[in-house]
């Protein structure tokens, strides 16, 4: 019987084997490239050459057949690649199966990237790009325009992103250097710590504390809005920058590193006034923790 089972193990379980897959596809305008997968990493760079190029690679599967199967199709700047896995197999998996999707392009395409449960990370991209995994990190550099990242559990990591950027997480945090622009980002649980240049910056955390500086030539083009459930608060400004502000905790001390001329009544936990003449609103708030405004 004990046989049997180990023989059973061993013809279920899956082999260390590789495979591969690749295709170029030629182009004429700029192309729009999108991937769906249901459990995959997707890695996308950009390159000189006025082509995009697909590489699917494998571990423990095997592609065509009742493995791993890729439906593409173009259809004149518009490339579709679909990253299909069999359905209703048993599997012992012991962390060996692997697949990957790497795709190269020109820096001006736009992508819309899909995976069910899988890393992404993106260098390079101009264009219009969408970024979504049900569960797996995100990781963007180096890039330019507008932004739609989504993950329903992982972190995301951005660095050197310029243009309209919305970030969102289910479960994880959020750190991002080199931002010049607008940014949205929001974590149901998880910190957030970011650093640029901002003309809009939204950032929410269910639990966890919120770190920000806004440097040198940071405006409030609209109002500007930072909070957290649980946890402290920082902003580092610019003396320069004009705001109306409005500060609150729950149970937390507020600490005020420039100037602010105040407004109506101000008490240990709320805060309201203006910086240099006031503007726009500058809202921070914390349901459990300490308030900071600091000069940069």
């Amino acid at each position: 019987m004990l046989l049997s089972f180990c023989l059973m193990l061993l013809s279920f379980s899956p082999s260390a084997s590789t495979d591969e897959w690749n295709k170029t596809y030629n182009l004429e305008t700029t192309p729009t490239v999108r991937v769906r997968t249901s459990d995959a990493n997707i890695h996308v760079t950009s390159w000189e050459s006025r082509s995009v190029s697909a590489r699917v690679t494998t571990k423990g599967w095997e592609i065509g057949g009742d493995g791993i199967n890729i439906v593409e199709h173009q259809s004149g700047g518009t490339i579709d690649i679909e990253v299909r896995f069999p359905r209703h197999v048993f599997q012992v998996n012991w962390g060996n199966r692997q697949v990957d999707i790497e795709i190269k392009l020109p820096h001006d395409a736009n992508i819309d990237l899909n995976t069910g449960d899988g890393n992404v990370d993106v260098q390079g991209i101009s264009g219009a790009a969408v970024v979504r995994s049900g569960d797996g990190n995100l990781e963007l550099s180096e890039m330019e325009g507008s932004l739609q990242a989504h993950t329903g559990d992982g972190n995301i990591d951005m660095r050197n992103l310029r243009g309209n950027l919305n970030m969102r997480t289910g479960d994880g945090r959020i750190e991002a250097t080199g931002i010049d622009g607008s940014l949205r980002a929001e974590t149901g649980d998880g910190r957030i710590r970011v650093s640029g240049r901002f003309d809009l910056l939204d950032v929410r955390t269910g639990d966890g504390g919120v770190e920000a500086s806004a440097l040198s030539g940071s405006k409030l083009a609209s109002n500007w809005q930072l909070s957290t459930g649980d946890g402290d608060l920082t902003l580092r400004l610019q003396e320069s920058i004009a705001a109306d502000v409005e500060l609150k905790t729950s149970d937390g001390d507020i600490e005020l590193g420039i100037p602010v001329t105040l407004s109506g009544r101000a008490g240990k936990h709320d805060v309201r006034g203006q910086i240099n003449g006031g503007g726009k609103l500058l809202s921070l708030k914390t349901g459990d923790g300490s308030i900071r405004l600091e000069k940069l």
